[in-house]
């Protein structure tokens, strides 16, 4: 059974016909707010998640582009006050044990930067559209146990495509 083709909409090219991966069109009134990615330094990982988004027809900012890597935070946020979801990128990025601890106690965490920006973007924009993902790994520790947030795993099943296209679509940026 051949899939329905529907009119969807690129941002560059106006409605278009085309269906995405799971049925899921682009919307004919496209959101004014923009898609935002902070990530650690797990290359791989972040150019599957920055792929997998631009698939679905959005151009998401990259907060560690060379463009916008050397401004602070705060004014980041200022120069793109339309920014409606963020998806935070925990890649296992620093090896760290307590003080008084040994090498052999030392346990995975993401980047203390990105780790920064998800809490920025939660206080800014609330918990809901802030989509943190995590490679599962035995090693690798929360970045906090108190805050208020569904992590996601970046599963090779891909689930998590299907998780991030729902709350993407909950909000507005995909049909």
């Amino acid at each position: 059974m051949a899939e329905e083709k529907k009119l969807a909409f690129d941002r560059d090219k106006g409605p278009v016909e085309e269906i995405l991966p799971g049925g899921l069109t682009f919307p004919e009134n496209p959101p004014k707010g923009e898609v935002c990615i902070t990530h650690g330094r797990h290359l791989v990982m972040n150019k599957q998640v920055v792929s997998v988004i631009r698939d679905l027809g959005i151009k998401p900012l990259v907060m560690q582009d060379k463009r916008y890597a050397e401004k602070p935070l705060a004014e980041f946020g200022a120069a793109h006050p339309d920014i409606q979801f963020v998806v935070a990128i925990l890649s296992s990025d620093d090896w760290v044990y307590p003080k008084e601890g040994k090498p052999k106690d030392a346990v995975l965490r993401a980047d203390q930067q990105v780790v920064f920006h998800l809490g920025y973007w939660i206080g800014k924009l609330g918990r809901e559209r802030v989509f943190a993902l995590y490679y599962d790994q035995r090693s690798f520790q929360w970045t906090t146990k108190f805050m208020d947030l569904i992590y996601t795993p970046l599963d090779k099943g891909g689930l998590w495509q299907k998780k991030l296209a729902r709350r993407l679509k909950q909000f507005g940026f995909l049909a």
